[in-house]
């Protein structure tokens, strides 16, 4: 007779439920020996459960960022210069009749796509700035911006943004990353 997986899983299952400990029933009167080794027994099947929900638990806090990023991970940005001298093409929006520019003093135009559910209500984001090729951000100090604007679900936002830059840097040749801080939404 084949014996198949679910046979063998079933009875490892209940190997180590019963543990090393098990006795079964016990008979009247019980001896000192077996109230012991119940006792023992009873430990054994607290310790499987404990360690059944220890291993369920890390799974589920493991899993969790996986499978539901925290919103801060799921908005998309994307960065252009744009001092306002380049032609651009159009910004998609509500309100398309006219392009939507930065100027000089907010020159780094920074998209934020919200492609979850959710409305979004603020973003809080930094821009660092680098020189093609290079890791190192040269950008000085720290930028934090607030992006007010109310972002219903698959939407655009776009805001024009400024970073301090030392006086040496060619702003229109510097690579532009967002940095996203926090975010909030509509529950």
């Amino acid at each position: 007779m084949a014996e198949g997986l679910s046979f063998h899983a079933g009875r490892a299952a209940r190997a180590i439920w019963r543990g090393p400990f098990y006795i079964g029933t016990l008979s009247r009167p019980v001896p000192i020996g077996e109230a012991v080794f119940k006792l023992l027994e009873i430990a054994w099947r607290l310790a499987v459960v404990l360690a059944c929900v220890l291993v369920i638990g890390s799974l589920y806090f493991w899993a969790e960022p996986q499978l539901n990023p925290p919103l801060e991970r799921r908005i998309i940005t994307r960065i252009i210069y744009d001092d306002g001298s380049v032609e651009v093409p159009p910004v998609v929006r509500d309100d398309a009749s006219k392009p939507f520019r930065c100027n000089p003093d907010y020159p780094i135009k920074v998209y934020f796509d919200n492609p979850t559910g959710k409305t979004i209500t603020e973003i809080t984001y930094g821009v660092r700035a680098f020189r093609p090729g290079h890791s190192n951000a040269i950008s000085d100090g720290f930028s934090d911006t607030k992006l007010d604007l109310i972002m219903k679900p698959r939407t655009t936002a776009v805001q024009c943004s400024a970073v301090s830059l030392p006086h040496w840097a060619e702003p229109k040749t510097l690579e532009y990353k967002v940095d996203i801080w926090s975010v909030s939404a509509e529950p």
